[in-house]
């Protein structure tokens, strides 16, 4: 896989990598230096097509009223599993006979069931949800039917909570 950091294959097919317990905000998209991607081919190939590892997950959150918008400058998100689920920390998977389909994350002793979106000085939220924010991370592809919880805190310390329940 590609990264800066942190990312290898051994002789025996197997990866390993880190999904980031502290993810950064980006405006319009996802913190790309979250992203691991993998490419396999042969030794004599002149091209790699890379696939990524993980999922994404959107959720575009904004205020009732203008003014609500205005006063609630979100510093930070912790995205919880309901279920501890492990998300985030140390991911390790064998390829080795397997189809690229069939990946099965094996989280390490370093693993945790949340991911906390540092949103640095603070991202305003839309008023509506046409202009709703959104606030995107990187989290193991799957089906979380326990679904999330939601922690937001503002500029000024308060923290709002919100239960997302089915599939995501």
């Amino acid at each position: 896989p590609y990264s800066k950091t942190g990312y290898g294959v051994n002789k025996a097919g197997k990866v390993t990598f880190q999904i980031p317990f502290e993810q950064q905000y980006k405006a319009d998209g996802i913190d790309f230096t979250t992203t691991p991607m993998m490419a396999v081919a042969e030794l004599d190939a002149t091209e790699l097509e890379f696939k990524h590892l993980c999922g994404y997950l959107e959720i575009p959150i904004y205020a009732i009223t203008a003014n609500e918008a205005q006063a609630f400058v979100v510093k930070s998100i912790k995205l919880s599993t309901n279920d501890n689920v492990a998300i985030s920390g140390g991911v390790s998977f064998q390829t080795e006979g397997v189809s690229d389909s069939d990946y099965k994350f094996d989280f390490g002793s370093s693993s945790s069931s949340y991911i906390l979106m540092n949103c640095g000085e603070g991202v305003a939220l839309g008023s509506a949800v046409e202009s709703a924010t959104s606030f995107q991370f990187t989290i193991p592809a799957a089906t979380y039917a326990e679904g999330f919880l939601l922690e937001i805190t503002n500029d000024k310390g308060r923290v709002i909570r919100k239960v997302i329940r089915g599939e995501a």
